[in-house]
């Protein structure tokens, strides 16, 4: 079982999504944004203004949430680029259950998305930065 998240050209804001319909190759485009997307959720391990909420603390006197071995962190890549879409996710059969919580775990989501699936501002700005420098660099090729 894997967890993963889309961005799709659709739901990009209309300008953003306009332009890189009109680029000959979208895919880089959409890389960057995966790549950037990556980096935004490594981030929010540390960084609580990347985050949609705030993570409950831990029962436990010592450690970190999420952050027992690393492995989730580690496991946060692009899965798949198309001429639509990328697909950031983990293999991590946990990575689920700590996005959205269970009843055995609290929520403690580290992608920028709430719970409706939208992503939160401070993420949407940078992976839309990401994109802005990848088409820019597109167009003077």
């Amino acid at each position: 079982m894997s967890f993963e998240v889309k961005i799709i050209k659709d739901t990009i804001s209309p300008k953003l999504a306009q332009l890189i319909r009109e680029c000959a190759n979208p895919r880089k485009v959409l890389e960057a944004m995966g790549e950037r997307l990556v980096s935004v959720t490594k981030r929010a391990f540390n960084d609580p203004s990347l985050r949609p909420q705030t993570w409950p603390p831990v029962k436990k006197k010592s450690g970190a949430p999420l952050k027992k071995s690393g492995a989730m962190y580690q496991s946060i890549r692009v899965v798949n680029v198309t001429n639509n879409s990328v697909t950031v996710g983990s293999d991590r059969t946990y990575a689920a259950c700590h996005q959205f919580g269970t009843k055995r775990i609290p929520a403690r989501p580290f992608f920028p998305f709430d719970t409706g699936g939208k992503m939160i501002a401070n993420g949407r700005q940078k992976v839309e930065a990401a994109a802005k420098v990848a088409l820019a660099a597109l167009l003077k090729a």
